[in-house]
């Protein structure tokens, strides 16, 4: 992977007066409109809303086109180290997880940097059940993006 770490040295720049909204306002529509989408031509911000919305309706297929081979993910203090091993591990799990949430981004800061682009996430989850042990959290998301063979793919995944 060649990742580079400049991107990882960036001072991070959240919009600010951004109103929060609503990833996945209604998830029966959200999973039909991501049932069939090409990330080919995708930008880096569709990109990361396409993980977002993959991840939010259990499309196994689309999350697997968004993240490079080799990505490398770093989640609750373990590192997966490629899609094959995120895939066999904890992507069930964190869709299993989504789908009982709601999801709102608080705050967005995504930047393009020629090849590489990061994007940094906060976003409120809130339990669809009431009487889950954890009705509401606040979770952090940095993705490190590059264009590989001029197609976009997300190469490292931070989530807290």
């Amino acid at each position: 992977m060649a990742l580079s770490f400049l991107a990882l040295a960036l001072t991070p720049a959240w919009a600010h007066g951004e109103k929060p909204h609503q990833v996945a306002a209604s998830k029966a529509a959200n999973a039909e409109a991501y049932h069939d989408v090409s990330v080919e031509n995708m930008t880096p911000e569709q990109l990361v809303s396409t993980l977002h919305q993959a991840l939010a309706t259990g499309n196994t297929a689309l999350i697997q086109q968004v993240l490079a081979d080799d990505v490398v993910i770093f989640e609750g203090g373990f590192a997966e180290r490629s899609l094959a091993e995120y895939a066999s591990h904890h992507m069930a799990a964190d869709i299993a997880y989504l789908s009982t949430m709601t999801v709102t981004v608080l705050e967005q800061d995504i930047e393009v940097m020629g090849n590489m682009a990061y994007a940094m996430t906060m976003t409120q989850l809130v339990a669809d059940d009431q009487n889950a042990e954890v009705v509401e959290r606040v979770t952090l998301e940095t993705l490190i993006l590059q264009r590989i063979e001029g197609r976009w793919q997300i190469v490292h995944v931070h989530w807290s």
